[in-house]
């Protein structure tokens, strides 16, 4: 009876072991346009089984492997389905896990308008010239922006991050009134935010510079 016993435990031991238990991970927030990347868990080194990743939007196989690459380009709250086999004695085992995938909206922005601007008009005080907004949600208003140009060195933005020194774009500092061509000059201002949920957005607006008269006075003899 004891020795019975005995083979029975040993034998749900192996049965036990021969089973296979799926491993998603954990529920995800991702940024709209960034790629989803995901490993699965289900077999040990040397098990024979598959993995495959399901799309349970859509019902479509995404992936035939351990790991799970997606691009994700819609807002949508996405659900993925691990399913791991494994063949132990010519008895197949299964197992299931899935993962939620929430979605966040990039920043949003709210820009005053840049009209063209002349040479003695001055620089121009950047603080408060773009807002932005978490995805489109109008509750949520952030003015800490940082403000560069893109292919400029040196920049004529200077100054900030915000509450140390506001952010200024210092034409003067870098051009004098007389090398702007009489049709304007253009120029960008670019200014980006990353959100409490990690997602970074940035844009960038034209301006044009126009120069003043330059009054030449002449000696009347």
């Amino acid at each position: 009876m004891k020795f019975n016993l005995i083979l029975i435990l040993f034998i749900s031991f192996l049965s036990a072991n021969a089973q296979v238990i799926a491993n998603a991970g954990a529920d995800k927030l991702i940024c709209i346009n960034d790629t989803l990347k995901v490993t699965g868990t289900g077999l040990n080194a040397g098990d024979t089984g598959t993995y495959t990743w399901i799309d349970l939007n859509s019902g479509f196989v995404v992936s035939a492997t351990q790991k799970l690459s997606a691009k994700i380009t819609t807002l949508t709250t996405r659900m993925y389905e691990l399913y791991v086999t494994r063949t132990h004695n010519k008895v197949k085992y299964e197992s299931r896990d899935t993962i939620t995938i929430t979605v966040s909206p990039l920043p949003s922005f709210i820009v005053s308008a840049l009209p063209p601007r002349c040479y003695d008009n001055g620089n121009i005080n950047l603080e408060k010239f773009a807002i932005a907004r978490q995805g489109n949600d109008i509750s949520k208003k952030f003015t800490d922006l940082h403000y560069f140009q893109r292919y400029k060195s040196p920049s004529w933005i200077t100054g900030g991050p915000v509450g140390i020194a506001s952010y200024v774009y210092s034409f003067d500092k870098f051009i004098a009134n007389n090398k702007i061509p009489n049709t304007g000059l253009r120029d960008t201002i670019c200014y980006d935010y990353t959100d409490s949920n990690s997602c970074y957005n940035y844009e960038c607006r034209q301006i044009r510079l126009y120069p003043n008269p330059i009054v030449n006075l002449n000696s009347v003899i």
